[in-house]
């Protein structure tokens, strides 16, 4: 159940994601305590900030290089 839940808040994973993740963690805490549950959506969560600051990384490199590139 709570499987289903993190795939249709994640899929795609975006920055609402982020947010849905909190407050899907947020209602099993509250409604639901499983450990387990909480686990899941912990590693979702982690992995989705994970690529976004990979992608950030990687933009970011990418638009030095194209400044250094008009500025030379």
């Amino acid at each position: 159940m709570v499987q289903k839940r993190i795939d249709k808040a994640t899929k795609p994973f975006t920055m609402n994601s982020i947010s849905r993740l909190v407050a899907l963690q947020a209602d099993i805490a509250r409604f639901g305590p499983s450990l387990e549950e909480v686990e899941a959506c912990s590693k979702v969560l982690n992995e989705g900030l994970l690529q976004f600051r990979t992608e950030k990384e990687a933009v970011a490199k990418t638009d030095g290089k194209m400044l250094n590139y008009m500025f030379d």
